[in-house]
């Protein structure tokens, strides 16, 4: 007879599973140096929440090694003791974790232990080093300063998103490190990578947000930690299932009918109605089609993160002057797509629905492993839904910066360049961008239309639509 925790790690990691065939990796584990320089503040703090965050949707052993100095905890948590909020955190999204918060390390070795660290104050001849100044995270094989100011917050949070990568890749004994400088903000990777940054809060006025699944909990994770101003409403008629909890920042065991990690009678909570509680937004447990976000006055901005029910198809004709959304794919990448009406493709045409021109969160995460099925019910599946916590909350977090730049003057609106691809393999190449264009577009409402509806109701980004220009 299978345990408690036999039956919750096989139906919580079948998606996972699709990216790793031997689960038994998830079992190595993992030991992490916080430098007081990281723990003290908080900025080191969102690094630290959102890394464990990722780490144990997937990870099952996990040490922490912090200073005993430091008393403070995250701001979005009750408890007053840092040590406290790191183990309840992690036992929400996984009961039966092995987790352990220590004030020293112990000298006795652990069986093929990863050991890493953050921040400068670290010990020497650990496996990697994570660190960021401005908008620039770093992984290194030196120690790397951690900054601890506004403007040091994306870089801690793509810190973040690389080292829960990086630990992954890990896992495999063929993974070859190679020291990494990203910035989210520039888009640009290695030299390259300046310290450009930019601070919230994120003011986008009226927003519809259509789909709360693992890149919508990215996007509003990093916008409860950058601030948020205007009115945003989430429609989604799904429920919260416990493999969901495997790449959904927001989302814990409980909130999918799992507490304790033992399923329970009751279903999950309606994945709207837990994806809102990140940013206080107004949740409608309904799918887009037939939920009253239809019936409201036109948003600002509509932000269209499900791939069902012809939803690419039916917002691309709606005439919005700008829509931007993120993907994940097959290939380990997190994706930022810009589409303004008469200069990019749309999103229809970039995701056509009887030939897709990418997968949106599918697909196996070994690229030459394709054929990696998990069994569910005693049969062969291969979900079109996997990805991996980390590839959400980045595609979450570029979605969430681009929020910042939506203005004529920025390089991200004025640029031709409406694609943007990061390969989280951890391989050579990290960003790469491209030029998306469909003149024959069959979806885009002619320019005579756009600005009627424009002129009937007016809303805050119009101007960027191609006819103003």
């Amino acid at each position: 007879m299978k345990s408690n925790k036999e039956i919750f790690y096989k139906a919580r990691d079948r998606r996972t599973s699709q990216f790793e065939a031997n689960t038994s990796l998830f079992e190595r584990p993992i030991k992490l140096f916080i430098g007081d320089d990281v723990s003290d503040n908080e900025i080191g703090q969102v690094f630290l929440f959102a890394l464990l965050n990722m780490l144990c949707r997937v990870h099952r052993r996990i040490t922490l090694v912090v200073s005993p100095q430091v008393a403070i905890a995250n701001r979005y948590s009750n408890n007053e003791s840092l040590e406290i909020a790191l183990v309840a955190l992690a036992k929400s999204i996984d009961p039966f974790i092995q987790i352990s918060v220590l004030t020293f390390a112990s000298s006795l070795p652990v069986e093929n232990e990863l050991v890493v660290g953050a921040g400068l104050k670290v010990p020497n001849d650990l496996a990697c080093y994570f660190g960021w100044q401005g908008g620039r995270a770093e992984v290194s094989n030196v120690a790397v300063a951690a900054g601890d100011s506004r403007l040091d917050l994306m870089g801690a949070a793509t810190a973040s998103c690389l080292a829960a990568a990086t630990l992954f890749r890990f896992l495999h004994d063929t993974f070859i490190f190679i020291p990494r400088r990203l910035n989210l903000v520039e888009r640009s990777e290695g030299d390259k990578a300046g310290k450009l940054s930019v601070v919230g809060p994120v003011d986008v006025g009226n927003v519809h947000l259509i789909g709360a699944g693992a890149v919508a909990h990215g996007l509003l994770y990093w916008l409860r930690e950058i601030g948020i101003t205007g009115n945003w409403e989430i429609a989604d008629g799904d429920l919260a299932e416990i493999h969901n909890t495997n790449r959904c920042m927001g989302m814990v065991a409980s909130d999918a009918g799992w507490p304790d990690g033992i399923q329970s009678r009751e279903v999950g909570l309606n994945k709207a109605i837990v994806a809102s509680r990140l940013i206080g937004a107004s949740p409608h447990p309904f799918w887009y089609d037939q939920s009253p976000l239809l019936n409201r006055d036109r948003p600002d901005l509509l932000i269209p993160l499900a791939n069902g029910r012809s939803i690419r198809s039916a917002v691309a004709g709606r005439g919005f002057p700008i829509i931007l959304h993120a993907t994940t794919s097959i290939n380990w990448t997190a994706e930022l797509h810009r589409h303004i009406a008469g200069k990019d493709e749309c999103i229809a045409c970039r995701f056509p629905e009887a030939l897709p021109d990418f997968e949106c969160s599918s697909g196996p995460a070994d690229p030459t492993a394709r054929a990696v099925a998990s069994k569910v019910n005693g049969y062969e599946e291969l979900s079109d839904d996997a990805a991996l916590p980390f590839l959400s909350a980045t595609a979450g977090l570029m979605l969430a910066i681009s929020l910042l730049q939506i203005a004529s003057d920025q390089p991200f609106i004025r640029g031709r360049e409406n694609h943007w691809v990061l390969h989280l393999m951890m391989g050579q190449n990290l960003v790469r961008p491209s030029i998306r264009i469909n003149p024959d577009c069959s979806h885009l409402a002619p320019a005579g239309f756009r600005r009627w509806i424009h002129s009937s109701a007016p809303a805050r980004f119009d101007f960027l639509d191609e006819w103003t220009g």
